[in-house]
Parts: C-alpha cells; structure tokens; sequence
C-alpha cells in the first residue's frame, strides 16, 4: 500500500483546525519493506507521525524544500525524539534539502548539539537547485526536484515522488507563485499538491499562489487530481470558495486537504 498523509495544511500562520505544511510518503510493501519519507517538518512531527502509526523512530529520510521556519522549526524536536525511542538505533537519518539551504540547516543542528550528541548519524544532503536534480533512490520510488519561484533569498524546490511500486506520479509544489518549471515536474502525475495561500481577488504576498494559478498549473500540466495546502488562515482558508475558483481552470479532481487526510495510491 503507497498514501501520502497531510500532517499539515496551513501556511506560516495556524489555527485550530491546520497546523503548518507537512506531509509523509508511506510505502508498505511486501516482506516488511516499509519506507516513509517526511516532507517539511513543522511542529509535533513525531506525535502526527505515531498517531498515524507510522513509527517515527524508524524514519529514514527528510526532505526540507527552503528554509522558511515554518517548514523545518520542528526537526530538533523531532530527532530528539527518535534519540530516546529507539536507543539502539544506529541507521543514520538522511535529510536533504536545497544546496544554498545546507548550512543553514546544519547550524540549526548544531545549535542543539545534535550531531555530536545524536547515537546514529545525521547525514545533510544539498541538492543543486536545477531541474530534475535527484534527491534520492532506493527500492521504493525515485525521488527528484526542480527549483520554484518562491522567494530570491530563499531558494526553494519542489518535489516529485515515482513509485517503481505502482508507477503512480506524486509531485508537492512547495512555497512557489505560477512556475513554469512546476508544469514540466508534474507532467502527468497522479496526484499534484499545489500550495495556495487564498484567491486570486486577495492581497496574496508575491511569492505566493492563489486557488487560480494553481488550477492552472494542474491543468497545463495534465495531472489526474489537485489537492491544495498550505491555505492562509488570515486570508481565507474557506475550502469552498478556494475549490471554486481552482475548477474554473482545472476541471479534473480538485481536494482542499484538510490535516491529516490520507490520500492512497495503491
């Protein structure tokens, strides 16, 4: 069985009902092959994690798009966790993220000791931000990246999953406005998770999409189902309206995820 499950569905600000973007890739196949792959790391990520039953401390690999807080404050927290579950542990945790983006994210381990203090080994990987730029493989999926348009200070990609499993086609936009780029990564997925912060008839921040450009993109790129995330709690995190305005561009399938829906693949 292969689902990717939204752990979170905001944007930097929360409410009680979406808590900041994250989501996790389970394949469980055959012999006990189990992999999951985290993508974001928010807050409370070991607690969503074990109350899915996916067993956090057998986590194998991350993937951090950019380094806005709101999309990796919660990996201390997490590694911390899986420290004292799993004692024994000694597999390393690989977290990849973009090229400009490694030293940042090593310095926030290091801030907490994390490397030197951590029983199994935290391997950092940049990835070069340019199209089609593998992230990892292994027995379970291909995992590639391009670069988005999100902010010029902070470089960010998006990500897309090929399951050698089923074949089915993932792809997560990240933080990003109309990209170009993102048509050709999702050309023909299965499934497209496309940011969108609220209308197009708002004041979104530039660096942003809105329910519009996102219908657009899964149009142009000819993928099967849209599911939009990391809504705006401020501006408008009416699943209605946003759907609405995503159908007038889009006419497949079109979900306003909510926290925690499961979205299975086979």
């Amino acid at each position: 069985m292969e689902k990717i499950t939204t752990l979170g569905t905001s944007g930097a600000v929360v409410n009680a009902r979406r808590d900041n973007v994250s989501l996790v890739f389970s394949s469980e196949l055959e012999h006990g092959q189990n992999w999951y792959l985290l993508m974001e790391c928010g807050g409370s990520a070991a607690h969503k994690l074990a109350k899915i039953n996916i067993p956090y401390h057998a986590l194998e690999d991350v993937v951090i798009t950019h380094t806005h807080i709101d999309h990796f404050y919660g990996l201390p927290a997490l590694i911390f966790s899986m420290m004292y579950r799993n004692i024994a542990r000694r597999m390393p945790l690989r977290i990849f993220c973009p090229e400009d983006a490694l030293d940042a994210i090593i310095r926030f381990l290091d801030f907490f000791n994390l490397r030197e203090d951590c029983p199994f080994p935290l391997h950092v990987h940049g990835i070069p931000l340019e199209e089609g730029a593998l992230i990892l493989e292994n027995n379970a999926a291909v995992v590639t990246a391009t670069p988005v348009d999100h902010s010029p200070k902070t470089p960010t990609m998006a990500v897309k999953i090929r399951s050698k499993y089923s074949g089915k086609i993932v792809v997560y936009s990240a933080d990003t406005t109309y990209s170009e780029r993102l048509i050709r990564l999702a050309e023909g997925a299965d499934l497209l998770f496309h940011e969108c912060s609220g209308l197009s008839t708002q004041n979104i921040v530039p660096i942003h999409s809105n329910a519009r450009h996102a219908g657009q993109v899964a149009r142009q790129s000819g993928v099967k189902k849209l599911a939009l995330l990391h809504l705006d709690a401020v501006l408008n995190d009416d699943p209605h309206a946003i759907r609405a305005e995503a159908q007038e561009e889009f006419a497949g399938d079109i979900v306003v995820a909510e926290d925690f829906d499961e979205f299975r693949l086979s």
